[in-house]
């Protein structure tokens, strides 16, 4: 605080967010990554998948790294922050471990919209928990249908044996201008 011409001013200073800091007491807390990773699964309460998705963690994270601009580009602030703490944790991974490392929901979270490129790459498995397969390609059936006013698909994902990994419905409403400028699409 400072006292001038009668007038007191206010000054704050902020302590400085030290987000290494943050992300690093974070990381202590967590389990150290071992060298299979379970990158999605039923069990994390993602609506539409009934299969597993596992990596290996070395191919995780030079995957992660060569994609960190990438990972947080549009995300809310703490996807963000998890993005940057996944990379720090996958650094970490133990790869004598052989077990499978369950991930926070916020790495599950900075994850699922890469999954089908992790598996194209080959980087991910699927694994049918009614077979009890693992396989690297699942019979991925994209349905899609544009029809005004809105975009709609179906992604449906099978195991070689028929049975359902995924199952996601998707819709986008599509308003015209009119619509739009005269308040009915909003």
């Amino acid at each position: 605080m400072r006292w001038s011409m009668g007038k007191l001013h206010v000054q704050w200073e902020y302590p400085k967010f030290d987000v290494e800091k943050a992300v690093g007491k974070y990381l202590m807390e967590l389990d150290q990554c071992a060298s299979q990773v379970l990158i999605m699964s039923p069990e994390y309460g993602e609506k539409g998948w009934l299969g597993d998705v596992v990596a290996d963690s070395a191919s995780l994270k030079t995957y992660a790294n060569s994609r960190s601009e990438g990972f947080g580009y549009c995300y809310p602030y703490y996807l963000y922050a998890a993005a940057f703490a996944l990379q720090l944790w996958l650094r970490g991974a133990d790869n004598s471990n052989d077990s499978i490392s369950r991930i926070p929901k916020e790495f599950a979270e900075v994850l699922k919209h890469n999954i089908s490129d992790l598996i194209e790459k080959q980087i991910a498995s699927i694994v049918c928990k009614k077979c009890n397969t693992i396989f690297c390609d699942a019979n991925i059936i994209k349905k899609g249908e544009h029809e005004s006013p809105s975009l709609f698909w179906i992604d449906e994902w099978r195991c070689p044996e028929g049975h359902l990994l995924r199952y996601e419905k998707g819709e986008i409403p599509m308003f015209s201008m009119v619509e739009i400028h005269n308040g009915l699409g909003l």
